[in-house]
């Protein structure tokens, strides 16, 4: 009997280390795997620390570069409410001696990054000419565009005398027409 016995405990014994060694190579692979995916979140870890770090650069910048930002958008007329561009347009009509009459161009405005004004500015041919130059002093993205000239008569309309004082009024001597492109927000 004790060679049944000793059979049955070298195949118990044989069986223990074949199962150990499975189990050595099952868990050394699982370990292995385990490394694999440990690296590859490490690199992803890695990664994401690169980005966020580009992105606190870049929220630094941004902070740096608010009153540029805030002075570029200054350029821009907003798209919903133009009428501090008006107004400006107006008041530089008052400022050189013009008339003017704007008109809004909604078709063309549609198209892009542009509002289109029409502006049509009556006074002297030197009051004119000052307004044009003063528009290209404006702290707006402008682009003028189709200007047209009239040299008009700057006779006098209209007659009588009133109480000592002439009614003629003086009709102006020059008119520009004008198409305004400016970069809208």
């Amino acid at each position: 009997m004790s060679s049944k016995r000793f059979i049955s405990m070298v195949i118990l014994y044989a069986s223990t280390a074949i199962a150990s060694a499975v189990l050595f190579w099952w868990f050394s692979g699982t370990i292995d795997n385990s490394f694999i995916k440990l690296g590859l979140i490490r690199e992803r870890i890695q990664q994401l620390e690169k980005e966020r770090e580009a992105v606190r650069e870049l929220a630094s910048l941004l902070k740096s570069r608010e009153s540029t930002l805030t002075r570029i958008q200054k350029f821009l007329v907003r798209r919903d409410e133009p009428l501090e561009f008006i107004e400006t347009l107006e008041n530089t009509a008052k400022a050189t001696g013009n008339a003017v009459a704007l008109d809004f161009d909604s078709e063309k405005s549609k198209k892009g990054d542009e509002l289109v004004f029409r502006v049509i500015i009556d006074g002297t041919r030197v009051g004119v000419f000052r307004y044009i130059r003063l528009l290209e002093l404006l702290p707006y993205h402008i682009r003028i565009d189709e200007v047209a000239y009239q040299k008009l008569s700057g006779e006098s309309s209209g007659g009588g005398v009133v109480a000592g004082r002439s009614s003629k009024k003086t009709l102006p001597e020059a008119r520009m027409m004008i198409s305004i492109f400016v970069k809208a927000s």
